[in-house]
């Protein structure tokens, strides 16, 4: 039947998640054997994203729901995406090489027809679209997200998360994917808090959708708009994070192809809270006419430090960095 071409062509998958579901189809074609079940795993980013299992269940698996599904629907294959982070599952039917998906479970919550009638299955990708595109969105770009493939960026997020509880971890690592996949215009890059007012929206969207899933249908609309008022006290929590990914985006403009070194001059910031702490920024690129300067904030204290090149900003910022390594070891 041709139901998904004709009533479901109102919620497409964009061309990156297709490619990205692509690619992992691509990799469990590689290992089955038959037309039944294959898996395969997905752990390129361990340490900061949970491994994603990928199934995939073509017309003679031995899972009768599926099948029925598949020969019902004139499907050529089943994909079944499961992930802790949220405890996702996603449920992706294929057919005529598009995706369409028609189960999700997400955030403790679970959109799914239980029977397949064509109208429930129209219902039903309605109400699971904007929530699966959003987090298919997210999983793919984590596979490709370049900062994240260097050692140093990943580190630092690794050791944010480590310690928190798992649904801290959860929303951080959704805020932390959502701000590394954003690209710097050139006044961001020359004006920080212009990024930080874009970084604000995405986090209080983020909130917003995380309250709203977490209570009945008829008490989402008031739990996001709660939530989102009361965001406030939480950004001002992690704004030291917020602005090295700053930095960490700064870095990838800015650095020319095949390596070259930057030209122009460069800073990074060292940040002071009123308990004592000290934290270094990532170096970023300046104008010609900025100096070092001390900026006093509402919860801390940032000194900026302009050196005339990135390879005397590099070399003063790990400097600083073996400094306070040995004190904290004190």
């Amino acid at each position: 039947m041709q139901i998904l071409k004709t009533d479901l062509y109102r919620f497409p998958m964009t061309e990156e998640i297709e490619h990205f579901l692509d690619t992992i189809l691509a990799k469990i074609n590689a290992e089955r054997q038959n037309d039944s079940l294959s898996s395969i795993k997905l752990d390129e980013l361990y340490g900061i994203l949970p491994c994603t299992t990928a199934e995939r269940h073509g017309r003679k698996t031995e899972n009768k729901h599926f099948q029925d599904c598949i020969e019902k629907w004139n499907l050529s294959e089943i994909l079944i995406l499961k992930n802790d982070w949220d405890k996702m599952t996603a449920e992706i039917w294929k057919q005529d090489g598009k995706y369409f998906c028609l189960g999700l479970e997400l955030y403790g919550k679970e959109w799914e027809s239980s029977v397949r009638t064509e109208s429930e299955i129209t219902a039903s990708a309605g109400k699971i679209y904007p929530f699966a595109v959003r987090r298919l969105a997210l999983l793919s770009s984590a596979f490709g997200n370049t900062p994240l493939r260097q050692l140093g960026i990943r580190r630092y997020v690794h050791d944010l998360l480590v310690p928190l509880a798992d649904q801290e971890r959860y929303f951080y690592l959704e805020l932390f994917l959502t701000l590394f996949n954003l690209e710097l215009s050139e006044d961001e890059l020359q004006n920080q808090d212009l990024f930080l007012k874009r970084a604000k929206i995405h986090f209080q969207s983020i909130v917003g959708q995380r309250a709203k899933c977490g209570v009945l249908p008829e008490f989402s609309r008031v739990a996001e708009i709660a939530a989102v008022r009361g965001s406030d006290r939480l950004f001002s929590a992690i704004y030291a994070p917020i602005n090295m990914i700053w930095g960490f985006l700064a870095n990838r403009k800015i650095m020319k192809p095949q390596g070259m070194e930057p030209q122009g001059k460069f800073c990074f910031y060292e940040y002071y809270d009123a308990r004592g702490n000290v934290s270094l920024g990532e170096i970023f690129p300046v104008g010609e006419k900025d100096k070092s300067t001390l900026k006093i904030m509402h919860d801390r204290d940032c000194y900026m430090q302009v050196f005339p090149n990135y390879q005397t900003a590099l070399l003063f910022r790990n400097t600083a960095n073996q400094m306070l390594e040995k004190w904290r070891h004190k």
